[in-house]
């Protein structure tokens, strides 16, 4: 059994832009889902952007941290042990912010959730572990080029699935599964959990029919089809 364990990354969307306006005093950022103001931005704030620009990041490499000190169990909400100037930015910009899972070992992201529209907010959610759960009905899974990727046109999120230990969890959501049996069948537990929870908390997991409704408490279905652009193909 592999027992490392998963990293943290976060990064903007691909089409964000960040622009100093009146002067430097305003920090914009900018994308096809929103635009965000950010009043005399701290400069924890403005370089951890600028480092997010250029894709998935540890945060803790931003602040001068310990290694794992902002890190948790998988579904653990990260954003509360963040400095507060950095959480309350990234808090306002979650719709914009880019949630990653990687490993230790520089072959890039293993999944990534990616907000499709304003009203995105994310956090990892792990079911209890005998809990039964499965992919919504709602969800497809497609392939695009090297990526697999999960959509759902009642979810605020896309989730691409960057390498082959995301795509083999996820396939376990086809059927129904625990969290516990998902962990024993992986090479990698820990792994396996943060991609559950991930998938979950980007509305995407359901509860088999009598153990409970959707599992993302962020996920509001039906609403939100207006609001979600079109991706091409």
């Amino acid at each position: 059994m592999d027992g490392r364990r998963p990293r943290s990354l976060w990064s903007l969307r691909d089409d964000a832009v960040l622009e100093d306006v009146e002067g430097g005093r305003v920090l914009v950022v900018r994308s096809a889902v929103d635009r965000v103001r950010l009043p005399s931005p701290h400069p924890l704030v403005r370089r951890a952007l600028d480092r997010m620009m250029l894709g998935p990041i540890s945060l803790e490499n931003v602040v001068d941290a310990p290694r794992g000190a902002f890190e948790g169990s998988p579904g653990t909400d990260l954003i509360p042990a963040l400095p507060v100037v950095l959480a309350t930015a990234l808090g306002r910009l979650q719709h914009l912010v880019v949630r990653s899972i990687g490993l230790d070992d520089r072959r890039g992201p293993v999944l990534s959730v990616v907000p499709v529209c304003r009203q995105a907010r994310f956090r990892p959610v792990l079911p209890p572990p005998q809990r039964r759960v499965r992919l919504s009905c709602r969800c497809r899974l497609t392939l695009r080029g090297a990526d697999a990727e999960l959509f759902s046109s009642t979810a605020c999120h896309r989730v691409l699935l960057h390498r082959p230990e995301a795509l083999l969890t996820t396939r376990m959501l086809q059927r129904c599964v625990t969290p516990a049996q998902a962990a024993d069948r992986a090479t990698a537990p820990l792994l396996a959990q943060a991609i559950i929870a991930h998938v979950a908390g980007a509305g995407m997991v359901t509860a088999f029919p009598g153990e409970g409704a959707d599992i993302s408490p962020l996920r509001d279905p039906g609403i939100f089809d207006q609001f979600l652009p079109r991706w091409p193909d």
